[in-house]
């Protein structure tokens, strides 16, 4: 009887050490849609993993944006294209691509996702420009049998905390460590050997959609990248605020006149955010 006992054990033990995770990648395609918003415009994107590729002696699986010509895989700082991996057994997910430095590109790896955590665990998320920031697990679930890991951080053009998901990767999609100049931080859709199984019906533009708002040309900031002043050109009495890369106001301010200078003294060198009414500008600050 001891001897049964001891085998239903190390039977179940061995199952649930050799338990998987479900893998992130379709068996014939894996692609995803989401939207890029940047200076006032906004599009809808479409992503998909292509062939595998070794970097470094790593093997990963390229991810490249969906064109009307083809897809492109080009690695320029400005797309969400890269390289991914994961470990089933641990439920890790690994993004390579570029991110921005000061002044130029590299291209690094992140863990962008973790379904192996625990309430309370903390997970680094890495920004641009060498800002880090931490974040703790707040709260882990399962939603029809999948399971969610979700963290405390919000990227403070989201109003949802990044959370890690069982076969899609993440709510912010997989490039959020590295996409800095995309300021909308969802994913509207994921699909995986052409069925849809993931949807978020408030991440904005609904798929489907490809618009394209009308740009505000008077509205403008220059210089940039800067290091002492910017000029703001807009219409007198429009408001005017600076955030940090990481959501936090620093400025804020009205215009008097059409064209005004705001001190930036007492900024450090980083990324800025210039908001002009609806519109966003990316500001670098310099010595």
């Amino acid at each position: 009887m001891k001897l049964l006992i001891t085998l239903i054990i190390f039977s179940l033990t061995t199952l649930m050490s050799n338990a998987q995770y479900t893998s992130i990648f379709g068996i014939n395609s894996t692609k995803w849609d989401a939207p890029s918003c940047n200076m006032g415009f906004t599009n809808l994107i479409q992503q998909e993993v292509g062939m595998n590729i070794t970097v470094d002696g790593i093997d990963y699986k390229k991810v490249g944006t969906i064109h009307s010509s083809g897809i492109s895989y080009e690695l320029n700082g400005i797309s969400a294209n890269g390289y991914i991996r994961e470990n089933t057994n641990s439920g890790k997910v690994w993004f390579n691509g570029t991110v921005e430095t000061f002044p130029s590109f590299d291209t690094l790896e992140y863990l962008v996702m973790d379904l192996s955590l625990n309430v309370n665990d903390t997970f680094l998320i890495h920004e641009n420009m060498g800002q880090i920031f931490t974040s703790i697990i707040d709260s882990v679930y399962y939603m029809s049998g999948i399971k969610h890991v979700q963290t405390n951080y919000t990227h403070w053009s989201s109003a949802e905390p990044l959370t890690f998901i069982e076969g899609v990767g993440t709510n912010y999609g997989f490039a959020y460590m590295h996409d800095s100049y995309n300021t909308c931080r969802c994913l509207i859709s994921f699909n995986k050997d052409l069925n849809e199984v993931y949807s978020n019906g408030n991440c904005l533009p609904l798929a489907g959609e490809n618009s394209v708002p009308e740009p505000e040309p008077e509205v403008s900031v220059f210089p940039n990248p800067a290091s002492t002043h910017i000029t703001i050109q807009s219409k007198p009495g429009d408001q005017y605020e600076i955030y940090s890369i990481d959501g936090q106001r620093i400025l804020l301010g009205t215009l008097k006149t059409s064209s005004m200078q705001v001190n930036l003294n007492k900024l450090i060198p980083n990324v800025y955010f210039v908001q002009v009414n609806s519109k966003i500008f990316k500001l670098i600050k310099t010595e």
